[in-house]
């Protein structure tokens, strides 16, 4: 008897709704919606197929400043050229922390065009060996690059203040 009720229970939970909550949820979004969304690609999120498409070269990848003293601002500027056959667009350059400090050109770089990135560090605070990334994103195979700046800071004295 226990085992008959227990089938019938588990029969009930099984079939007994009739429906699962997805189709509830499928349901309710086609009763609240009134427009058709049409789905848009912008170019700027389009990726090249690795061979076709822009291609990023820079004269330099890692700036060394050598030793610095604490409190020191230093800038470089990484240059590059697209060497692909379509229009490179930097979307994002992110650095690390709020030390560094990346500019680069909004405006997409036609094939065979140059570019710069400008990049500063501060060291305020940052005695020791640094090695600092600045990650760009582009509509490049890989569509990330990271540039770095690495060197020294010298801790400043405190009888020099």
């Amino acid at each position: 008897m226990k085992n008959y009720i227990t089938s019938l229970l588990s029969i009930i939970l099984l079939f007994g709704c009739g429906n699962n909550a997805t189709d509830k949820i499928k349901n309710n979004n086609e009763k609240n919606s009134t427009k058709k969304v049409e789905k848009t690609t912008s170019p700027d999120l389009v990726f090249n197929d690795g061979d076709n498409g822009p291609k990023i070269e820079f004269d330099m990848e890692v700036w060394e400043f050598g030793e610095i003293n604490e409190g020191d601002v230093v800038d470089t500027v990484f240059s590059f050229k697209n060497t692909g056959n379509e229009p490179l667009i930097i979307s994002n350059a992110k650095a690390g922390c709020g030390c560094t400090v990346p500019q680069w050109p909004k405006e997409p770089i036609g094939p065979g065009e140059s570019g710069t990135i400008s990049v500063k560090f501060n060291s305020k605070n940052k005695p020791g060996p640094q090695n600092k990334n600045v990650t760009l994103t582009m509509n490049t195979i890989p569509n990330t690059k990271k540039l770095r700046l690495v060197g020294k800071v010298n801790k400043l004295n405190p009888d020099s203040k």
